[in-house]
């Protein structure tokens, strides 16, 4: 007449299900922690006018789960020919296989083995070439490598917006103005400097036709580093570009 599943927990079994109807022959087990082990076994019953028989117990069959699928799977940085992914850490995961496709196939682009390690670039790539990218996690338990499900997939073309010519244009005791080619490509433009000690952003510049910047505020007779990066939105994602740098002191 039907069968009852169940789940050995902490060294007892527990009924877990039970279908009603023998045609039914499985049954998906929801709501279990990602990469945990689980034991199960089943038995088979009957019901009829003098009450319920049940058959003899199968021999216990056991199984590890996936760990979680990816999520926050984006383009944190770009360049004419990179392109660099990014996604939240999987704590169940013990890495990840990021997949790229072109050319009309997904092919595999890496194997990370560490499930700290959340962003890849991927170099080679064409500029203004449309890419999509896929990741899963992976667990190993022993000899058995267990894969999650692919995230959604994530299309961005590689970009060009980078910056070039980066230059000094004038200094004084308390400032040092910076200027750099217009890149038709980029939304905008973010400025940093380094005293020595951090970076900090100065400035964002949200046209690309504005391609200088005065930095005042500086202390006399000091040398400080100069990053320019250009930066592009696609698809609401901020794409920043590969830095421009140039070492400046003030009088």
């Amino acid at each position: 007449s039907g069968y009852v599943i169940q789940e050995q927990v902490n060294g007892s079994w527990k009924n877990v299900a039970t279908v009603k109807g023998n045609a039914t022959v499985s049954y998906k087990i929801t709501g279990l922690q990602p990469d945990s082990l689980h034991r199960y076994r089943m038995v088979a019953y009957k019901t009829d006018a003098n009450g319920t028989c049940y058959g003899k117990y199968t021999g216990s069959v056991s199984g590890y789960t996936a760990p979680a699928m990816v999520s926050g799977l984006k383009i944190s940085a770009t360049a004419p020919n990179s392109l660099t992914v990014s996604w939240t850490k999987v704590a169940s995961a013990d890495g990840y296989v990021i997949d790229i496709y072109k050319n009309g196939k997904w092919t595999q682009l890496a194997k990370l083995t560490s499930n700290a390690t959340t962003s890849y670039k991927a170099t080679e790539l064409k500029s203004g070439v449309q890419y999509k990218f896929r990741i899963k996690s992976y667990a190993t338990n022993g000899t058995l490598t267990i894969n999650s499900t692919y995230s959604s997939a994530l299309t961005v073309a590689a970009d060009g917006s980078r910056v070039s010519n980066l230059r000094m244009t004038n200094r004084g005791t308390d400032f040092i103005s910076v200027r750099w080619d217009k890149n038709e490509n980029a939304d905008g433009y973010m400025v940093y400097i380094y005293d020595g000690t951090s970076w900090k952003c100065v400035k964002t510049l949200t046209s690309n036709s504005a391609v200088s910047h005065k930095i005042t505020g500086l202390a006399s007779g000091k040398a400080y580093k100069i990053t320019v990066k250009a930066y592009k939105t696609v698809d609401g994602t901020k794409l920043i570009s590969d830095t421009a740098t140039i070492s400046a002191n003030t009088l």
